[in-house]
């Protein structure tokens, strides 16, 4: 087990003892089940809601990914912007990719109450493309990476980003950070117009 859902456990347990101790005039069966509901309620909540960005950044995005995911997902690359990243990984079988903001202090985690990013899949069948869009909630920064089980000759994209290549065995993974992203936002694999927003 990781550290972020340990921390989550050591403070949703206490709140159940406090709950069973309050509630000591009920019945021993109403005790359990409000004590072991309010649990699985506060880890569920602190699961999705890191508390640590109000008092800790990482000096990294790959520090912020770590904890927040743990070891099991290998990193390929990570996209660097001014005020955000993308950590692109290798996790059970698949490519995928996490964003993380920077603040004056560092990076912070992934809230999924307020997420910094909207993940927006797409894929394309002649190209055998597939790949995730972050799109930005904050600020101006977004992020895509692509996979196509074709040999990609030319990538590229209607902002004139910059793509990467990272390779995981046998498998490559294109990323690229995007500047000022547009509803008419456009990818071209090997020369075919992929429409990315089509299934957001």
């Amino acid at each position: 087990m990781t550290v972020y859902p340990l921390i989550r456990i050591l403070f949703a347990i206490p709140l159940g003892v406090l709950l069973w101790w309050l509630l000591r005039r009920k019945s021993r069966k109403m005790r359990g089940l409000i004590s072991i509901t309010a649990v699985i309620l506060a880890f569920s909540v602190l699961l999705c809601m890191p508390i640590e960005n109000a008092f800790y950044s990482f000096k990294t995005p790959e520090q912020a990914f770590r904890y927040q995911n743990g070891g099991s997902a290998k990193i390929i690359h990570v996209e660097d912007g001014e005020n955000a990243s993308a950590v692109v990984c290798f996790a059970r079988g698949d490519f995928s990719t996490a964003g993380f903001c920077r603040d004056a202090n560092g990076y912070n985690l992934h809230n999924y109450f307020s997420p910094a990013f909207n993940a927006i899949p797409f894929v394309n069948v002649s190209q055998q493309a597939r790949g995730i869009l972050l799109r930005s909630t904050r600020g101006t920064e977004s992020f895509i990476i692509v996979e196509s089980k074709l040999e990609v000759k030319t990538i590229s994209d209607s902002s004139g980003s910059e793509f990467h290549l990272s390779t995981h065995g046998t498998r490559n993974v294109f990323s690229a950070q995007i500047f000022d992203l547009m509803d008419d936002y456009l990818l071209y694999v090997n020369g075919e117009k992929i429409t990315v927003f089509r299934w957001w």
